[in-house]
């Protein structure tokens, strides 16, 4: 792929493989006269298609907000800028995932980053081995894990959830285990808590909440919730009255959304982030 970028030509390249497809005569045509002065990548949707031109699912084009999550697009249904492909090249090093590094090498924004509504290509499933598929997700993992903000958000990716997480591509996965080792982690952590601190607010207030309740008991003084006024609970108040208390820390109780909360609590209601915690399920 390398060599056929040093010897482009024309403005913009589009990558196919063996048996991929456009979905109609005028695809391209149809892509550029949407095109926005500013773009410098564009993206549209992907049909996946069997051997005999079936239609099995589809994939639209994702926002930036999904960068951490997943790729937007395949690189089928991508067309990027030549010099910017001449700039960057692929990464021979990845074997699987090189698109996704080179994606990840862009300075994307809303203004450069178009969406395309439309369904571009039709692409071939080709039957990729399971060794490739976890091959292909721990390349992702790598390329991932050394730009993500967060470390820790890296296990909202789809590649970790399908090597870890129980998929059609992890058939072996035991989530009855992977879930009681992850409940051991949070008791344990709970229990550090526990003899940490004496004066404890929650963040949250729905079944963790109240399993984290019956635990550290009497030491929980305060009960916090943004959606407080939809909760048939009249000990969960709203965040605002964290000013008038004074606490030893803050633990959020909502499992997966810990950066939101995060900051907001830090953000909005000046909270030291020193005194907001959260569970680490996958620190040893």
């Amino acid at each position: 792929m390398n060599k056929a970028i040093s010897i482009a030509k024309g403005e913009w390249i589009n990558f196919l493989n063996a048996g991929d497809q456009y979905t109609a005569n005028d695809t391209v045509s149809d892509v550029f006269e949407q095109l926005k002065e500013s773009s410098i990548l564009i993206c549209g949707g992907t049909n996946s298609v069997d051997g005999t031109q079936q239609l099995q699912y589809q994939e639209k084009a994702l926002d930036l907000s999904h960068i951490w999550k997943k790729m937007l697009c395949s690189h089928q249904a991508m067309f990027v800028k030549t010099e910017l492909m001449k700039k960057h090249n692929f990464n021979i090093h990845y074997q699987y995932s090189a698109d996704v590094d080179f994606f990840m090498k862009l300075s994307l924004s809303d203004d450069n980053f178009q969406i395309i509504d439309k369904y571009i290509i039709n692409f071939l499933i080709d039957g990729c081995s399971q060794e490739n598929h976890t091959k292909a997700h721990l390349e992702v993992l790598d390329i991932i894990s050394k730009k993500i903000p967060r470390i820790e958000d890296l296990y909202q990716h789809t590649s970790f959830e399908a090597l870890f997480m129980g998929s059609k591509e992890s058939p072996t996965f035991n989530s009855n285990l992977f879930f009681s080792k992850m409940y051991n982690r949070m008791l344990i952590q709970l229990e550090e808590i526990n003899q940490k601190y004496n004066n404890i607010a929650l963040y949250g207030a729905g079944h963790i909440s109240q399993q984290i309740q019956t635990v550290l008991g009497n030491k929980i003084i305060h009960i916090v919730d943004k959606n407080y006024e939809e909760l048939d609970n009249p000990k969960v108040l709203s965040p605002q009255t964290l000013s008038s208390i004074t606490f030893d820390c803050i633990l959020i109780c909502a499992l997966g959304r810990e950066k939101q909360v995060r900051d907001y609590l830090k953000n909005e209601l000046s909270i030291p982030a020193k005194i907001i915690i959260e569970f680490n399920l996958f620190s040893k």
